[in-house]
C-alpha cells in the first residue's frame, strides 16, 4: 500500500525491529529519498509477531538539523490492553512521549502511554504524528499470544529551509564554524548557508540578521530540493566590527518557510592582578583591571612615606612606577617591590667654601649614592668627614643600610709670595739700564 506523499520509486520499506535492538535510519532532502514506508515487523502483508520485548524492537528517524518529522499512519490495529507501540520526540526512548493516555500493556515494563486498539495515533491531527525536532522514535511490545496487523506509515521530513550561519576573518570566504573568539576591535564575516530540505524549488528569497538588518529581500534564486546556496556565492559580504561578545541569529524566509541560525563571536575578558612585596611599603593598581581581549592597562605603583619603589616583578619590568601592559591577550599579573627609604645628607664645613651633593638623596636598603664636593673659587677641597672618607672629592656610598651623612671641608687656597730684589741687584739692574740708554759711539767716527 502506498500513501499519499510520493510515488513507489521514491520510498524504502522500514519494517519495526524485532527483538534485534535499536535500528536507526536518516531522511534525506531531495525528491525521491526524503520518506520511508513504516511498517511492523510483519511488513506490509502480515501480522507482527509475538513476544515482542520492549528495550530490543526500538526504531529511530532522524532528519536534517532544522527539520521536523511526520508520520502519517495509513492503518494501524494493536491487540489493545496487551500490546502496545511508544512513541518518543527525540532520538531514544529517553526523549519525550508522545503518549495516548492509555495504561502499560501487562509484558511493557510499566511503561504507560503506549497506542493500541483500532485508532490511529496522532499528536497533530488524526492519523499524523509530529516531532519538534529532528528525529523521532518508535518502540514496540507485545505479548505471547494473539497478533493483529499492526499499521503501516510514512514516515517524510517536513518541508523546511535550513540556515547554517557561520562566521570568520577572512573575506569572501565561508568559514567552517558558528563561534570565533576574537580581540576587541576584529572584523568578522559571516556567510549564511541555506538549504532547501523540502520537495518542491524555492525561489524568491530574504535573510534578516537581527544585528546586521536586512542582508537581502526579494533575492530570485531558483533553489531545487536538496540545493544549498550561501551568500558567498551570492557575492554579498556580511561584515562587522566586534568590540564586545556578540550573538547574531538570522532568518532566510522562503515563500511559508522559513530557517534560523545563530553565530557567536566573543571577545574574551582577561584579568589584571596586581599585587605588593610588603603591604606596608606601598600600593599598586591597574586600571582598568580586566580589559576586553586585544585592549591595555595602565598599572601606577606608589611608595609609602620611608620607602621607595625599587622595580617591577611578573608582567611588567623595570623601574619606572607606571608601566602599560598592552594588547593584553591572557590573564597578567604584576608585582610592585618596594624597600626601606635612607636619606644621604650632604653637608659643608664652609658655606663660602664650597657645596656637596649626593645623588640619589634618598636610596633604598642595599643601594648606592655617589657624593660630589665641589670647591668655590679661592677655596679647595681638604677631604670628607662622616660616612665618607678621604680627600678624593668622589664617594660613593654602596649597600646602604641606614641613614647616611657626609661633610665636607674646605680650606682658603695659599696665597703665592711676590718675588722682590736684593740691594746688590737693583745696582745691577740700574746700570744695566743706564748702558742701555747711554749712546754708542760709532765705529771709525
Amino acid at each position: 500500500m502506498l500513501l499519499g506523499w510520493g510515488s513507489a520509486s521514491a520510498q524504502t520499506a522500514v519494517n519495526h525491529p524485532y527483538n534485534t535492538g535499536h535500528a536507526t535510519y536518516t531522511l534525506n532532502s531531495g525528491p525521491g529519498t526524503a520518506w520511508f514506508n513504516y511498517y511492523d515487523s510483519g511488513g506490509p502483508g502480515g501480522n507482527y509477531a509475538n513476544y515482542t520485548n520492549l528495550s530490543t524492537s526500538v526504531v529511530t528517524f532522524m532528519s536534517a538539523p532544522g527539520t521536523t518529522i511526520d508520520v502519517a499512519f495509513a492503518a494501524f490495529q494493536v491487540e489493545g490492553g496487551w500490546d502496545g507501540l511508544f512513541i518518543y520526540d527525540g532520538a531514544s526512548t529517553a526523549a519525550p512521549q508522545i503518549g495516548s493516555g492509555n495504561a502499560s500493556p501487562p509484558v511493557c515494563g510499566g511503561t504507560a502511554g503506549a497506542w493500541w486498539g483500532g485508532g490511529l495515533p496522532g499528536n497533530a491531527g488524526p492519523g499524523l504524528v509530529r516531532s519538534t525536532g529532528n528525529a523521532i522514535t518508535f518502540a514496540f511490545c507485545s505479548d505471547f499470544s494473539v497478533t493483529y496487523p499492526g499499521w503501516t506509515a510514512q514516515v517524510r521530513t517536513t518541508e523546511a529551509i535550513v540556515l547554517t550561519k557561520t562566521v570568520g576573518t577572512t573575506p569572501g570566504v565561508c568559514a567552517a564554524t558558528s563561534s570565533l573568539s576574537v580581540n576587541t576591535g576584529t572584523t568578522v564575516y559571516y556567510c549564511y548557508t541555506a538549504t532547501n530540505t523540502g520537495t518542491t524549488t524555492l525561489s524568491t528569497h530574504d535573510l534578516v540578521d537581527d544585528q546586521l538588518g536586512t542582508i537581502f529581500s526579494g533575492l530570485n534564486h531558483s533553489l531545487a530540493p536538496g540545493a544549498s546556496i550561501n551568500t558567498v556565492a551570492l557575492g554579498i559580504n556580511a561584515a562587522a566590527v566586534i568590540n564586545n561578545t556578540t550573538t547574531n541569529t538570522a532568518t532566510w524566509t522562503s515563500g511559508s518557510l522559513s530557517g534560523s541560525a545563530s553565530a557567536t563571536v566573543t571577545v574574551p575578558t582577561y584579568h589584571i592582578a596586581a599585587s605588593v612585596n610588603d603591604p606596608a611599603a606601598g600600593s599598586v593598581a591597574c586600571v582598568p583591571p580586566s580589559v576586553l581581549s586585544g585592549a591595555s592597562s595602565t598599572c601606577t605603583a606608589t611608595a609609602n612615606a620611608g620607602y621607595v619603589f625599587t622595580g617591577w616583578s611578573g608582567d611588567c619590568a623595570g623601574s619606572n612606577p607606571v608601566c602599560t601592559l598592552s594588547g593584553v591577550t591572557a590573564d597578567r599579573a604584576v608585582t610592585a617591590n618596594f624597600a626601606p627609604a635612607y636619606n644621604v645628607t650632604a653637608s659643608v664645613n664652609n658655606p663660602a667654601g664650597g657645596s656637596a651633593v649626593c645623588v640619589p638623596a634618598v636610596v633604598a636598603a642595599g643601594g648606592s649614592s655617589t657624593c660630589t664636593a665641589t670647591a668655590n673659587p679661592g677655596y679647595v677641597f681638604t677631604g670628607w668627614s662622616g660616612a665618607c672618607s678621604g680627600t678624593n672629592p668622589v664617594c660613593t656610598l654602596s649597600g646602604i643600610a641606614a641613614h647616611q651623612a657626609v661633610t665636607a671641608s674646605f680650606a682658603p687656597a695659599a696665597v703665592q709670595p711676590v718675588p722682590t730684589l736684593e740691594a746688590w741687584g737693583l745696582m745691577l739692574l740700574s746700570g744695566l739700564l743706564g748702558w742701555l740708554a747711554y749712546p754708542r759711539r760709532r765705529r771709525g767716527g
